[in-house]
This record gives C-alpha cells, structure tokens and sequence, in this order.
C-alpha cells in the first residue's frame, strides 16, 4: 500500500524556509542536504524524510528565482506550490533579506 501524501500546512512551509534561510543564507553552513533533513525531521517528525528533501529542493528553486545566493549544494526542484512561494516570502520579509 502507498504511503498518504503529506499536505503541508502554511506552519511547516515557514518552518522550512526560516530553517533554510538561517543555515544556508544568513549563516553558510557546509552541511549537505542529508544532515539539513536530519535537523528538519527533528522539528517535523510526522513528514516523511523524502518529502523534507523535496521540500528542501523545492526552496533551493525560490532562491534561485529571485536570485538569492545559498550554499547548500543540491540539485532545485520546479514544481513548488504557491502556499510554499507565501511562506518564503514571508521569512524573506521577517529576516530583512
């Protein structure tokens, strides 16, 4: 039987892009994209590690877009929801970036 789809909450997507914001934007962490889901995990255990990773790579695209530099070396993902492109904008907008 396959696994139910998570559907992400505006709360777990804002959590995301702080988290990602904070570590690979403001703070050039090193850390590769297995150690960040790790850490995600911890914050959100009921989601999948595949579906963080996705989510992880999803983000990694809105930077690009909007030209933002981040140091997590990962390969993005262009089919993010509109709801995580929202909460990116607000963290964008908390952090002053």
């Amino acid at each position: 039987m396959a696994a139910i789809k998570h559907r992400w909450t505006l709360d777990e997507d804002l959590k995301c892009c702080r988290m990602y914001l904070e570590c690979f934007v403001l703070n050039k962490s090193s850390m590769d994209i297995g150690q960040f889901v790790s850490l995600l995990e911890k914050e959100l255990p009921n989601i999948q590690p595949n579906s963080l990773k996705m989510k992880v790579q999803n983000i990694k695209h809105i930077l690009h877009e909007k030209g933002l530099k981040d140091t997590l070396k990962t390969a993005p993902l262009a089919n993010y929801s509109q709801q995580n492109l929202k909460a990116m904008n607000v963290a964008l907008e908390e952090m002053g970036l």
